[in-house]
């Protein structure tokens, strides 16, 4: 699975930033994960990056929404201190 990553077994296999969002291995990782798994039925490229598209639309908007949250609080917190 990781042989075309330039990773080796004990390595991260970095799929996700930080904030969540998919980097580039998750694609060839999730391919190589449904042959494993489905063998003859395994996914398609189209529908792996499309799979990855809404998990990264996903995780820009969860992003997104915390910073709005750690903003309002940031704008709360000096009127919670008097």
């Amino acid at each position: 699975m990781v042989d075309g990553l330039g990773l080796g077994p004990s390595d991260d296999l970095k799929l996700f930033a930080e904030d969540g969002t998919p980097l580039p291995n998750l694609t060839p990782v999730m391919l190589a994960m449904s042959a494993f798994e489905l063998g003859m039925l395994q996914a398609s490229p189209d529908l792996v990056e499309a799979a990855i598209e809404r998990a990264a639309v996903k995780a820009r908007e969860e992003a997104l929404a915390a910073a709005r949250k750690a903003e309002l609080l940031q704008r709360a917190s000096p009127s919670l201190e008097r």
